[in-house]
């Protein structure tokens, strides 16, 4: 319990700090933006690429992670789509209920699972969300194109973005200088380890300013669903999938532990962007990132 408790309090305390920081407006509305466009092009490209350029990659079962990972990602898109009806009537708030059940937040995942599972998660949680980040803008981008927009996407609008994203590049070169085993300065180590701490420290305050207590009302079903999906069927897909490819012991833990992380704050802006339910999208972040301080703690004690 006290390494729950260091775990959790520290991340819990700083989203709380950025709510009342919105909720008192000490800031600028405009400045929130800013914050998250910083922390995206520079602050989080380091900690990502700082964490995997001393990783070991070819210890890990590289191949058949990625099986679970995106087996779980996609394995879980089609249920959402085979209950589509069910889910909601309406294309739009469809998509948020999708990109509740996909997506996860980086910077929970970044400051819970490397204090609960010590280096070794440090390492894998980078590689998991090197996977995890491509294939979850081509699911989201193309499910709010088509149910949202009415439109589908040629492969390359889907590919540009994916080429040019700070988060994959940053991950591609932080294992590619793992992988030749490349020596970074220390000097330049310890610039990395600097901006590392800012940007998680930053992220969970814009985490934090997207909450929004006072709009959890309505569209209950659809934020059941969202919930159902985010908290069961994508770990228990990944939990099966681990079964089914032999991943065992502590890597299987950190896999099953990391699809319990509520959905990204970001999903709202992409909502806001493409003409998804952006007041559904709000509710489903605020309730997830609750439910998910009581549901992580029951996953890591149940393993």
């Amino acid at each position: 319990m006290n390494t729950i408790a260091t775990a959790l309090v520290p991340v819990i305390a700083t989203i709380v700090l950025g709510w009342g920081l919105w909720r008192q407006q000490f800031v600028a509305d405009a400045f929130w933006g800013q914050l998250d466009r910083l922390n995206y092009w520079v602050l989080f490209p380091c900690l990502l690429f700082n964490n995997l350029i001393s990783a070991r990659l070819q210890d890990l079962p590289a191949f058949e992670i990625a099986i679970v990972i995106w087996g779980a990602q996609f394995l879980c898109a089609a249920l959402m789509l085979m209950l589509r009806r069910w889910v909601s009537n309406s294309g739009a708030a469809f998509t948020s209920v999708f990109q509740g059940g996909v997506r996860f937040n980086t910077y929970i995942a970044l400051a819970t699972v490397p204090v609960l599972f010590g280096n070794e998660g440090r390492v894998l949680i980078a590689i998991l969300i090197a996977l995890f980040v491509p294939m979850t803008n081509v699911l989201c981008v193309t499910a709010l194109a088509y149910y949202a927009q009415g439109r589908t996407l040629h492969p390359r609008a889907l590919l540009r973005p994916i080429a040019s994203n700070p988060l994959i590049i940053s991950c591609v070169l932080g294992a590619g200088f793992s992988g030749l085993n490349v020596a970074v300065p220390d000097g330049i180590r310890a610039t990395l380890t600097v901006l590392s701490q800012a940007s998680l420290a930053c992220g969970l305050i814009s985490v934090g300013a997207a909450l929004r207590f006072e709009q959890i009302r309505g569209d209950v079903q659809a934020m059941m669903a969202a919930h159902g999906f985010k908290f069961i069927a994508m770990p228990l897909l990944s939990l099966l999938l681990c079964q089914i490819l032999g991943i065992n012991g502590f890597t299987r833990t950190i896999i099953v532990f990391f699809n319990c992380i509520p959905t990204a704050s970001t999903a709202q802006a992409l909502a806001r962007q493409m003409g998804g339910d952006v007041p559904l999208m709000s509710r489903i972040i605020t309730t997830q990132t609750l439910v998910a301080f009581v549901y992580m703690p029951l996953v890591y004690l149940g393993f």
